[in-house]
């Protein structure tokens, strides 16, 4: 019966024990967002500088979509309706040195501004 006790005092000694130690501080913090996770865009596009040609990659079949480049000024200098299970890269070459590239369906739109210097 003794050697019981001293069993159940070891068990709950062990169980306390770590509230009583150091604990150790953590670096940097966690915070909560109430904003939905990022989708992956299904769209990439780049610009090639030694040519200067924008180059749009449709990584999925996003139907017909108008694809859009405007100029810093805003007057539309290419404007082209592509069907993207057709064109699954679409090259635009440039003539300005800044603008801003709209990719829309009618409902969904991209945009994006580029700067070539």
């Amino acid at each position: 019966m003794k050697a019981l006790k001293f069993l159940g005092m070891a068990i709950a000694l062990a169980c306390v024990w770590p509230c009583f130690m150091e604990g150790k501080d953590d670096d940097g913090d966690w915070r909560h967002k109430k904003t939905a996770p990022p989708r992956e865009l299904p769209v990439n596009v780049f610009i090639d500088e030694t040519s200067d040609e924008l180059i749009v990659n449709f990584h999925a079949d996003l139907g017909s979509v108008t694809v859009e480049v405007t100029d810093a000024d805003g007057m539309i200098v290419y404007q082209e309706q592509v069907e993207t299970g057709d064109t699954p890269t679409l090259v635009i070459p440039l003539n300005t040195e800044e603008g801003t590239l709209r990719i829309t369906d009618g409902f969904n739109n991209v945009y994006g501004e580029f700067f070539i210097y």
